[in-house]
């Protein structure tokens, strides 16, 4: 019996291996992130990976990323199978990727990665410190990918992530792969979170720090650099040379050694020769940048001829105005990468490495006429600030917030046609307006909110249309048949009308269809405005509303009973002592939370992955101790703080002041002179140094950049003149001041953290 049954499984097993196909999709695809393959069905199928995004920029059009989705394709068709590529990996990683993560979990039961690093941008080394090599001859980052599907997973399960990292020289990854297989390799099962699902080892949950608010949360209006693609056409030492360099190209006839020597010729993403036909030479396009730290620079900043001026946030830079530079992730060094700026800035100021990009979070927006502002526009600059947002922060401290230092509270609404009145809720007294589950609900009145009354036809129009969801809600509520609370339809505040209000409560009541889809930042942007009223708004869904009504209801009254129930404060109040709060306040702050050594440290590994997230004030005694902090460091790094014109340094050799040498280790720059206060010298050739420079100052970061180093490795076999030997001292003593400043900082807030 047995001998039969053994006999009959090794048919079975067999028939399996004879007459039942596994589908196998193996190969090593291409990269090239300015694909050519842009078919309608590919971009279709690469749509699932970037589906909910609401990222401004989206780097997912990769030949790799399409040949992924290409096999994936297959298999999820055939029901089963593997897909084994060995390719860039930058998508185990990467924020962008996380949809495209979440969509290979879905679809495959197990996943194993081999991690082989070797990015040339990322300067990673093996365990032992020693150099880790690509198994290629390129620059990005390698991984063995094995992506297993056996039909047996249910379609709304995610699959299991097993990682493996191999560190080292090209010989040892060899030899690593050749002996050994899936059985044999150390994998560790990852447990991945929601929303970034990482194929890479990781420990992100800290509810603290989610509580915190994004920099990209309270900065509305927020870019990356400039990037011109061109940078040595358009971007010079000399402000001179600029006016020349753009006097010959936009003047006629290009010479062919000036054509090659600036890369005048078109590209894939840039048409620069299309760009400059009938163009004409304007002085006025010549402004300062900040090419990279303490080092300005001359651009011409034409935004119709610059590849990407990224003009959304720099024609506000172009007039007096102050913003923090930051980037969105760090791949090669630990949290440094904070920074600020008057003037325009570049998408590679703050660093160069791989996925580090310079954001600019600008502190004030310069009216336009189609813009939406967020505070106030009855000035010709208003904060650039989420309004919810600081107004918390405001409320916390017991302070006024106020559009300008030293200037009084100023309130409104967007301009143009607007009716603008003094607004607040009238909290004087506490008058029960109904009840709700037996807890009193308290009238919180905003008096005089501001209006246009060119809206009122549109307005009228819309209550007319008849959309369902609202003619639903609306008979709930009608006649104060919910709860005795009166609702108003269509209701015009300032430029918006919206679709619910309660003016006994200063309650909005938004119900959003599929034409809100694209429109987060825009709704966002709505919603600060409305908020810093005071007033409060609630949003439900189209779908809801038509398909589970009565949910949306008990909702509304949780909502109503937080907000206006007798615990509850004031929806909307302004202290009436204890002082001012000003835009460049909240920035230095911020400023100087983000120089503390015991803050990067302990919350690296989330600073590696997104925009960092701040801590609310604790007290106002703390918030002033960083903020005058803080405001010393932005000072410094501005190079206005008279500090920095103290010189700790000499240049004492008079000679040629060219700099000949390389600033490496084999061409020596830091010489230390005196061991036991660290002090060096600077050699920039074999006769000539800085001298008394403290090592802390040469070895110091911001961002991906050792400025002391950076400044003057770009001026390799150039002489430097009478400024430039000032200005280098100037950058000595910022660093210098800035590490003596961060241990400040971390004496007035690192035990908090």
């Amino acid at each position: 019996l047995f001998a039969n049954w053994l006999s009959a499984e090794a048919n079975e097993a067999n028939h399996i291996k004879r007459d039942t196909p596994v589908m196998c999709v193996i190969g090593n695809p291409p990269y090239a992130v300015s694909s050519t393959n842009k078919s309608e069905w590919i971009q279709n199928l690469i749509a699932d990976y970037k589906k909910d995004l609401n990222e401004k920029k989206i780097n997912l059009d990769d030949d790799y990323i399409k040949f992924i989705r290409y096999g994936q394709h297959f298999i999820d068709k055939n029901g089963s199978g593997v897909l084994a590529y060995i390719s860039n990996n930058s998508f185990i990683d990467g924020i962008t990727h996380r949809q495209m993560r979440k969509n290979l979990l879905l679809t495959f039961d197990k996943i194993y990665i081999i991690d082989l690093h070797g990015s040339a941008k990322k300067n990673e080394t093996a365990i032992d410190g020693s150099k880790d090599e690509n198994v290629f001859d390129i620059q990005q980052g390698v991984s063995i990918n094995i992506f297993i599907k056996t039909g047996n997973k249910k379609k709304t399960e995610l699959g299991e992530v097993f990682h493996f990292d191999i560190f080292g020289n090209r010989e040892f990854k060899y030899s690593t792969l050749n002996d050994n297989d899936l059985i044999s390799l150390d994998f560790k099962l990852l447990s991945y979170e929601q929303p970034y699902y990482f194929f890479v080892p990781k420990q992100l949950s800290d509810k603290k720090y989610d509580s915190w608010f994004s920099l990209n949360e309270l900065f509305v209006n927020v870019n990356n650099g400039v990037k011109t693609d061109r940078d040595s056409l358009f971007i010079g030492e000399k402000k001179s040379d600029i006016e020349n360099r753009f006097k010959t190209l936009l003047g006629g006839e290009l010479t062919k050694q000036f054509i090659d020597e600036f890369r005048v010729v078109d590209s894939g993403s840039f048409k620069i020769t299309e760009r400059i036909k009938s163009k004409k030479f304007d002085l006025g396009f010549i402004k300062n940048i900040l090419y990279r730290p303490f080092d300005i620079r001359s651009i011409y900043y034409d935004p119709k001829i610059v590849s990407r001026p990224a003009q959304k946030v720099m024609q506000h830079m172009l007039k007096e105005n102050i913003a923090l530079l930051c980037c969105r992730q760090q791949s090669t060094f630990d949290f440094q990468h904070i920074l600020v700026t008057n003037l325009l800035s570049e998408v590679c100021t703050v660093s160069l490495q791989t996925k580090e990009t310079t954001y600019t979070f600008p502190l004030y927006l310069y009216s336009e006429n189609n813009a939406q502002q967020t505070i106030d526009q009855s000035t010709e600059r208003t904060p650039n600030l989420n309004a919810a947002i600081v107004q918390q922060i405001a409320e916390k401290l017991g302070l006024t917030f106020v559009p300008e230092k030293s200037s009084p509270p100023l309130e409104g609404c967007p301009s143009g046609g607007v009716v603008n009145t003094s607004s607040q809720a009238n909290t004087s007294t506490k008058e029960v307006l109904t009840t709700i589950n037996n807890i009193p609900i308290y009238r919180n009145f905003v008096e005089n909110l501001p209006h246009n009354p060119a809206l009122k036809q549109l307005a009228k129009d819309k209550r007319k249309e008849g959309i369902l969801s609202e003619v639903l809600f609306w008979k709930q509520v009608h006649k104060g048949v919910f709860h005795k609370i009166d609702f108003d339809r269509q209701r015009i505040i300032g430029n918006y009308i919206v679709d619910f209000y309660v003016k006994a409560l200063g309650l909005i009541v938004e119900i959003d269809g599929s034409s809100h889809d694209n429109k987060q930042e825009y709704d966002a942007k709505r919603q600060a405005y409305l908020e810093s009223f005071g007033l409060k708004v609630f949003r439900c869904s189209d779908i809801d509303v038509k398909k589970n009504i009565n949910a949306v209801f008990t909702a509304l009254e949780k909502f109503i009973i937080n907000e206006f129930g007798e615990k509850t404060t004031p929806a909307f109040s302004h202290p009436s002592s204890g002082g001012e709060l000003a835009p460049i306040d909240i920035l230095d702050y911020i400023y100087a939370v983000l120089h503390s050594p015991t803050y990067r440290e302990k919350y690296k590994e989330f600073l590696k992955i997104d925009f960092p997230r701040v801590p609310y004030p604790k007290d106002a005694a703390t918030f002033w101790q960083l903020v005058k902090l803080g405001g010393e460091i932005r000072q410094i790094h501005l190079l206005e703080s008279p500090k920095v014109e103290q010189y700790i340094t000499t240049y004492p050799i008079a000679g040629s002041n060219e700099i000949t040498r390389s600033l490496t280790t084999k061409d020596i720059g830091f010489e230390l002179i005196d061991e036991a206060h660290k002090i060096g010298r600077v050699w920039i050739n074999d006769e000539q140094y800085f001298d008394k420079v403290p090592q802390v100052a040469w070895e110091f970061y911001i961002g991906g950049y050792q400025p002391a180093q950076k400044w003057l490795k770009d001026r390799k076999n150039r002489k430097l003149e009478f400024e430039d030997i000032l200005h280098y001292q100037k950058i000595v003593v910022a660093l210098t001041e800035t590490e003596r400043l961060m241990r400040e900082v971390d004496g007035v807030i690192g035990t908090e953290l």
